[in-house]
């Protein structure tokens, strides 16, 4: 089909640019490009006392895997993966795969926490759901983390109500810190927890606050996944920490469900 004589300057350009490139770019520019899945991070557990042993794999030949556990984004100047290795320390673990031809993966990411102070006993002073009762306080000191089925028993949930448990540290005990595990599901009208309080005491009678962190309400929804959400603070001696992980209470206007009764579920609180 001939084009029309009225063709216009920049038009013209375009189709002159166009025809000048060379035979091998344009072979490049149609080929379609498929982008590699994300590389899998493999680990016995999340939390650990010593050392975890890690594996990274994408089942395809040819790929190459990179990783980092400073916090920075990885990419192909940093680590390359070659064999299962060691963490002995708390981080962020993230992982992005290359093959030639492809587009690379998204970022994989999973966090590993290293225990440093096992939590000697735990009370609730607000019991969860009938329907979600875990493990009971139980759930929450006993190092297994749950999964994105907010139906394992390894969820504590809450209803339209704030979770408030008690450590007993079993003694006087140097802490800066804690971490607590949450799960957000928004299309099960679960999110992530409103705000985190913590008190410390000597007696379990007379708590003095240690730390708050607020977290900002989400705007859209989000996909599922596991949280843990910290809350660092001077580092004092304390035997009995109270946390308080608050519901966001009320389902915000964008959801389906706006106005409902939001859920909260956690698994674990750790010490820092």
């Amino acid at each position: 089909m001939a084009f029309r004589e009225n063709v216009s300057d920049k038009t013209k350009s375009y189709l002159s640019n166009q025809h000048s490139k060379s035979a091998s770019e344009q072979k490049i520019m149609a080929q379609p490009q498929f982008q590699l899945s994300d590389p899998l991070i493999i680990a016995g557990q999340q939390l650990f006392e010593k050392a975890i042993s890690v594996e990274l794999r994408l089942g395809f030949p040819g790929v190459e895997i990179y990783y980092t556990t400073d916090g920075s984004t990885p990419d192909r100047n940093k680590e390359r993966y070659q064999a299962p290795f060691q963490i002995d320390e708390s981080c962020t673990l993230q992982a992005i795969a290359y093959k030639d031809g492809w587009l690379p993966s998204d970022v994989a990411s999973r966090d590993f926490f290293k225990i440093r102070q096992r939590i000697a006993d735990v009370s609730l002073e607000t019991p969860p759901s009938e329907k979600y009762p875990g493990k009971g306080a139980a759930s929450l000191i006993d190092l297994n983390t749950g999964n994105l089925d907010y139906r394992s028993d390894n969820w504590l949930g809450y209803e339209a109500a704030h979770l408030t448990a008690v450590l007993d540290l079993g003694q006087p005990t140097v802490i800066e810190g804690i971490s607590v595990s949450c799960l957000r599901d928004h299309h099960s009208w679960i999110f992530s927890p409103a705000g985190i309080s913590v008190a410390v005491s000597s007696d379990n009678k007379n708590f003095s606050p240690a730390g708050q962190q607020s977290f900002p309400a989400p705007t859209l929804i989000g996909e599922a996944a596991l949280q843990f959400l910290n809350v660092s603070f001077t580092p004092q001696s304390a035997r009995y920490v109270r946390v308080q992980v608050e519901n966001l209470m009320t389902l915000p206007d964008w959801h389906a469900g706006a106005g409902g009764k939001a859920w909260l579920f956690v698994d674990e609180i750790l010490i820092a």
